[in-house]
């Protein structure tokens, strides 16, 4: 008071005391400067006055006391729960055929959907498989292309481009059986038809151009001939499938393999076995890919009992059939595995025989020659004989 400043003095663990005026402020030691003179409660934080009375009782100062420590002292205060909501999380199912694989595995073969109409995704997906079925083969990745349009395919099984342009990629891959039984399904859907429009006359005959090349690629020229003039009749100003028949033509002139096979299954019905597989073999020297060549050779070689020859032939024409060897039987197939099975028989090897026999019924179901045998194979006997009868028939009849 003498003075007559303003000094605030720690009195006690804090707690300051007002010189001019005696109470007690609640001031925490140098967390605020020093109080002026002025009201104690407006630079005292918790607005709290001590009087002397208050002071000299301890039990209210330490209740005050703890009470204003506490109060001092930090909150530590949670936020509020966040809200909540549903979400709803949707998928695209992933396809079982990937296009980009070389191999594609048929597991939607017993799918009950295969023949319903698509839904709207379904046909997104239909898109999108055929526009990467087109990106493939314009890289030349024709395996990938033929996965691509396998899996529209089975997605959409009544749309013909898909079967057609996959009858393309087995051209390009040599695979020429698969691409005329891709052409082949094609010819009989629309066949079906009692008036083909502008779009089914297109499409017939581009699948008649496609299996009458691949005709023609495995040797079999006047089904190939045959083919070629029908779609250039459907299509008289089409310059490409004109340009194909001329080619094929001029093939016929120039192909030396074309006589010496003329000349060597003439032998062969004429029972000179012998002198026919010379023949043969030079039709062989002039173009090693005829099919019907190898498939013939292989009955003379069973005529000569020279069965290792036999079934060695008849491999060979299953390889030009199937050069990816993935097991895909059509119809051109049923002769050599036919004949290679009559060898495989009289060359002892009844398991194999037995295989291929079975593979020739499943292509053949109705075939009741092809039963016998194989009862009698698999009731543990051999049956040469019926199946020697059916090769040289077919032989004498002019296999290919």
């Amino acid at each position: 008071a003498e003075q007559k400043s303003s000094v605030c003095v720690a009195v006690g663990s804090g707690y300051e005391k007002h010189e001019l005026a005696i109470s007690w402020c609640t001031h925490t030691p140098l967390l605020q400067p020093p109080c002026a003179l002025c009201n104690c409660s407006l630079c005292c934080p918790q607005g709290d006055i001590w009087t002397e009375s208050d002071f000299a009782s301890a039990e209210v100062s330490k209740v005050k006391r703890d009470r204003l420590r506490a109060a001092a002292q930090p909150k530590n205060e949670l936020p509020a729960p966040r809200s909540h909501g549903k979400v709803d999380i949707s998928f695209t199912p992933k396809p079982t055929n990937m296009p980009a694989r070389e191999a594609l595995e048929d597991d939607l073969e017993n799918d009950p959907q295969k023949d319903s109409t698509p839904d709207v995704a379904s046909l997104d997906d239909v898109v999108w498989l055929k526009e990467r079925g087109s990106h493939f083969f314009k890289l030349q990745d024709y395996a990938a292309a033929v996965n691509a349009y396998s899996a529209a395919i089975e997605l959409q099984p009544k749309a013909l481009e898909h079967t057609l342009n996959r009858s393309a990629c087995y051209i390009q891959l040599a695979n020429f059986a698969r691409a005329i039984a891709d052409a082949a399904d094609v010819i009989e859907r629309l066949s079906k038809a009692k008036l083909l429009d502008e779009q089914g006359t297109a499409n017939m005959a581009i699948a008649l151009s496609r299996r009458g090349v691949s005709y023609w690629r495995l040797g079999m020229l006047s089904e190939g001939q045959a083919d070629l003039e029908k779609a250039v009749a459907l299509q008289p100003g089409n310059s490409m499938l004109a340009q194909d028949l001329a080619s094929m033509q001029d093939g016929l002139k120039d192909a030396e393999w074309v006589s010496l096979k003329a000349q060597a299954d003439r032998k062969f019905k004429e029972g000179n076995p012998e002198e026919a597989v010379d023949l043969y073999k030079e039709a062989m020297n002039s173009d090693p890919g005829v099919l019907s060549v190898h498939s013939n050779i292989a009955a003379a070689y069973l005529q000569l009992k020279q069965y290792d020859l036999a079934e060695e032939s008849c491999t060979r024409c299953l390889t030009i059939l199937d050069p990816r060897a993935d097991g895909g039987e059509t119809k051109l197939a049923l002769r050599p595995l036919v004949r290679r099975g009559n060898a495989r028989v009289w060359l002892g090897n009844f398991e194999d025989a037995k295989d291929d026999l079975t593979r020739a019924l499943k292509i053949d179901p109705t075939n009741e020659k092809l039963k016998v045998d194989l009862s009698l194979l698999e009731g543990g006997k051999s049956a040469p004989h019926p199946l020697q009868e059916m090769a040289v028939q077919a032989a004498l009849q002019g296999s290919q």
